[in-house]
Formats: structure tokens, sequence, C-alpha cells
């Protein structure tokens, strides 16, 4: 990684989400040690600390896109690890109220030794390890039989505490393979990690496509890499991701003993982006006042004392839209959303669609009942990624009132209707990509057109198609849509 050292971090945030991953390793040794301090503060115990940092860097690596300020990544990873950190002691107390995270550490510890007991006795160990070469075999007698820390052998060698570790996860790999000896330790299969998230995330896009044939087969072989994973917070994050998955698009997978099995591994994992899901699956077994009788004397008050502020905020947003909806109160639904903006921070989904909403209340608020009527209305947050050359339209919660005029006018989804692509900038003029029916079609370049807004030049527009619709879009340099033409259904 010495090329990317010099490296400001917001270059190699953006080198990151260009899929270099040496880049994001890079931001990982160089914010590892105030990740590790910010944690400890919350925990106070280095073990527990050491689980929070591993959490905050996957998430932070699967969340890279949201960060608004790439120069700032290292405080927004150490925010990232003090909720994680608060999150684990919130529920490690809630289920163990009368063991201290201290007790955790020295029980982690003396399982580690009764497992060595029973694969090796104490002088077979000896031998396997005097047959490492000598800076592997240092390493492992400092940290295992001396009981140095990394940061303490960093010290007495005069290395870097990268190279520590790479010492002693090679040493690990070298007696499991001839030895059959397995310890677990934080740094644990790394790498394997790694490259098991990268797993996930290619499974993730799947969600771009209309035709998910070949789907089960990569789910069950991602799937099955995370199953073989050594036992840890993060495996059980990246579960409750991968199973997730699995009950959206295989049929039949979408049953009580997968919920059951994926709100385990949400909550074993912290896994806060997946528990909305299994919210939505609990409340959506009731409706009109029992479901809201449900979210807030039930759901709310068990994610606020678990510490899932994602979870707590979706909960939130869609109480208050029930309220409205099926209570008509639309002002204590206004401060539900309100309520969301104080839980969330600005770069989440449903913050922008909190904000969304309270505007699109209050306008209907304003109006009488024979002008509400006469329009449509839809609030939405609305998440865009851009990967490889193209603008993915990616996440759209929100709710609407009236007809077809309110989706005539979602801008982004009608023009992504091909593999959710809104925009491909490796396209040439005359290209065009198809999923099925459905397709994306780069028309003209250097096109003009007069709006309501001016006359605007140089616009490329592209025409996206499928069994329904057609959608005629112009985007100027610098500006982004100037003009849309829908036709859905002969309108």
């Amino acid at each position: 990684m010495t090329k990317y050292r010099d490296h400001k971090d917001d270059t190699l945030v953006q080198l990151a989400l260009l899929g270099e991953d040496e880049a994001f390793e890079e931001l990982v040794t160089r914010h590892e040690r105030a990740v590790k301090g910010t944690a400890y503060k919350v925990t106070g115990n280095s073990y527990s600390a050491e689980d929070a940092s591993q959490d905050a860097f996957v998430s932070a690596w699967m969340n890279l896109a949201a960060l608004r300020e790439p120069g700032k990544f290292g405080s927004w990873v150490c925010g990232i690890a003090k909720n994680h950190a608060r999150q684990l002691v919130a529920h490690y107390r809630s289920a163990v109220p009368d063991i201290s995270l201290d007790d955790i550490e020295n029980i982690a510890v003396d399982d580690w030794r009764a497992e060595m007991a029973r694969e090796a006795d104490a002088a077979e160990l000896h031998k396997a390890v005097d047959a490492l070469s000598e800076k592997i075999r240092e390493a492992i007698s400092l940290h295992y039989f001396e009981g140095l820390s990394v940061h303490e052998m960093a010290m007495r060698l005069g290395i870097a505490e990268g190279t520590v570790k790479w010492r002693l996860s090679e040493g690990r790999k070298q007696l499991r393979k001839g030895y059959g000896i397995m310890e677990d330790n934080y740094n644990e299969n790394e790498a394997l990690i790694a490259r098991v998230m990268r797993e996930i995330e290619a499974l993730k896009m799947w969600r771009l496509r209309d035709d998910k044939s070949g789907f089960e087969a990569e789910y069950h072989r991602v799937l099955a890499m995370v199953e073989e994973l050594p036992e840890s917070v993060v495996k059980q994050y990246m579960l409750a991701e991968t199973l997730t998955m699995g009950s959206w698009w295989i049929p039949g997978a979408d049953n009580d003993e997968m919920i059951e099995r994926i709100r385990e591994a949400a909550t074993k994992g912290h896994n806060d982006e997946v528990l909305q899901s299994i919210a939505c699956h609990d409340h959506d077994r009731y409706s009109g006042q029992e479901r809201i009788d449900y979210m807030e004397q039930v759901q709310i008050p068990y994610y606020r004392e678990l510490g899932f502020p994602k979870t707590l905020a979706y909960i939130t947003f869609w109480l208050a839209r029930f309220r409205i909806g099926d209570s008509g109160d639309t002002e204590k639904g206004i401060s539900g959303f309100e309520e969301v903006l104080r839980i969330l921070s600005p770069e989440h989904v449903y913050y922008a669609n909190a904000k969304a909403a309270i505007a699109m209340e209050r306008v209907r608020l304003a109006l009488g009942e024979a002008d509400k009527e006469q329009v449509s209305y839809s609030a939405t947050g609305e998440i865009y990624r851009f990967m490889n050359g193209k603008w993915y339209f990616w996440e759209q919660p929100g709710y609407s009132y009236g007809g077809k005029p309110a989706s005539l006018c979602a801008l982004f989804f009608n023009c992504s209707r091909a593999n959710s692509v809104i925009l491909d900038t490796n396209l040439r003029v005359g290209e065009t990509i198809a999923e099925g029916k459905n397709t994306l079609h780069y028309r003209e370049s250097g096109a003009s057109c007069d709006t309501p807004a001016g006359h605007f030049t140089g616009c490329s527009v592209y025409v996206c198609r499928d069994s329904v619709s057609q959608c005629e879009t112009y985007f100027c340099p610098g500006v982004g849509i100037v003009r849309q033409a829908v036709t859905r259904y002969g309108e």
C-alpha cells in the first residue's frame, strides 16, 4: 500500500469508490488507532473496542458512497465506531445484565485456552511454533506465550503494527494448515472477510436486474462462504444481509423460519438496515389503530432500548404516515416526521424522505378538501449511485396520494427502467443497453430544447422503454435533467 500513503483521505475515498480496495485498506491503517480509541471510551475494554472498531470499518466500507465530505473520513468512521460501541453495550447489557463487559474479555481468553488444550498439548504446540520461520515464530511467541499486545510487540520489535498483524495472521494460517490449531482473534480471517464482503456487494447488484435468472445459485454460493466464517459480529452482520436478499428474490424463501433467522442474525450483528425490513414484517401483520398501537407501544420502545437508530427512525416515519392515513391526524404525523429528522443525520434516505413528507403534508393542509381531489402528491427519499461510469437509481422509499400523474413525474425512476440505469457514460450515440423488453438508448448528443425554464443546448438525449412506457430525457451538462417526456399506457 506504499503508493497510497501520500494521498489525502478524500482522494483515497474516491479511489476506493472506484474499486481500488487497497485505497480503503490505507484508510483503515491510517485511522485504526483513533477508531479503536473512540470505541474504547464507550465500552471500557479492549476486546469490545476491537469488535466495535471492526464493525465500524465494515459499515464504512459498505456505506462509503454516503459520505458527503470525503476529507472527513476519519471523524465519520469514528462516529460510526461510537454508535457501534453504544449498540454493543446496550445490546449486551439488555441480554445479560449481571455480567460486565470486562467479564466477556476474560471468558474469550479462557475459551481460547480451552480450545488450544483440546487441539494439542503444550509440547506439540511449541513444536509447531518452533517449525515456523524466525520472524513469524517470534510474533506468535510474543503474542500468545508472553501475552504482548500488537502495539507492545511493534514497540519492542521496532516495526509497524501492520507488519505485526501480518506476521500473526501468517503464523495462524500456517499453524491451522499444518497442525489443525484454531484460535479466535479479532484479526482472524481478515482477508477472507474482505473477500466475502465484496461477494455480498456483488450479490446486492442483483437488485438492479429485472431478470433474476441465476440469482439463486449465486445466493447459495455466497451464503456458504458467509456460513464458513469464524463466529463474530461481522459474520452475523453479513449473514443477515445475505439471508435478506434470499427472502426477497427466491420463491418460497419469505417464510416465518427465514424471518426469525434473519432477525437473530441482524440483532447479533447489529445490522440496523436489515432490522428495518424485519420491523416492517412485524407491524404489517396488523392494520388501522391496532397497527399504530403496536408500533408506538411495542416497537418504538424496543428498538430505542436496544440502540438501533435507523430502525427506530424507520418505524417512526411509517407510524407518522399511518397516523395521517388511518387516523387523519396530520399534525401528529408531521410531528413524527420531525422526530425522524432528530434521530437521523442528513445522509440517510429516511431523513430526506421525512423532509419531503413534511413539506408535502403542509401543502395538503393548506388546501381545501375540493382542491385536494384535483392534485396528486408524492414524498420520497431517493438514493442514486455512480458505479463504473453508470448512474443507478438505487432506492426510493416514500408514499403518495393520487393516481398516474404522480408516477409520471418521478423523473429518475422513469428513465431508469433498464437495469435501474439512469445514465450510462460508457454508451456512444446510437448504442443501446437492454434487459429483456427494457432498453436504454442513447439517441443523440448536442441537442437543444426549449422549456419554461429557458433554452438549453448541448444536451444528451436518452430514450428508455419498457413494456408499457417510453421516457425521453434531455440531460444538459452542468445542469441536469431539463426536459422529460413520458408516455405510459397511452397517456
